[in-house]
């Protein structure tokens, strides 16, 4: 794909097909050991790949987006992954030694705890990256409902008008 905006959100669609593909691979184990209720197992993963649907519609224009999952559903399974993603930063911050805990308690920002601590934070750095890219889909879901108070009114809206607005400056070029 050439377009730069939607390439843009293109991690976001590749952080929603690895939440879905890390269920798929997790949530039969845990069925099995009695962990995850069957019911609820299949109702996540079925709204995860409605997520992937939409995405991979809005950004690839491959296949339809997805109504098996109503948005509210969709916002909820993203909210309980961004405190899966706060639970698991937590833990990891209070695994690593005390410089990281004291930096990450005191709010220094990703250059300083690289510059400081390399790859010993990597792992922080990547949870909390995941976890912004999962809060950005839910905040795109967000945007779809009524009422909502920003300028697009979801994904496609705000993907049509940039295709839009890079279809007005082709043409004054050629003009």
């Amino acid at each position: 794909m050439n377009d730069s905006v939607a390439n843009r959100f293109m991690p976001l669609l590749s952080e929603a097909q690895a939440a879905l593909d890390r269920r798929l691979r997790q949530y039969p184990a845990l069925v099995a050991s009695g962990r995850l209720e069957e019911k609820a197992a299949a109702s996540e993963i079925r709204t995860w790949q409605a997520i992937v649907a939409d995405w991979r519609f809005a950004l690839m224009g491959e296949g339809a987006k997805d109504d098996a999952a109503s948005i509210d559903d969709k916002i909820a399974v993203l909210t309980e992954a961004i405190q899966r993603h706060n639970a698991a930063l937590a833990k990891e911050i209070r695994g690593s030694v005390e410089a990281v805990r004291r930096d990450c308690v005191e709010g220094a920002d990703i250059a300083r705890l690289r510059d400081r601590h390399g790859d010993a934070v990597e792992t922080i750095l990547d949870l909390h990256h995941r976890r912004g890219r999962i809060e950005e889909l839910r905040d795109w879901y967000r945007s779809e409902q009524a009422g909502w108070p920003g300028l697009f009114h979801g994904i496609d809206d705000y993907l049509a008008f940039h295709r839009q607005l890079r279809g007005s400056r082709a043409q004054k070029r050629a003009a």
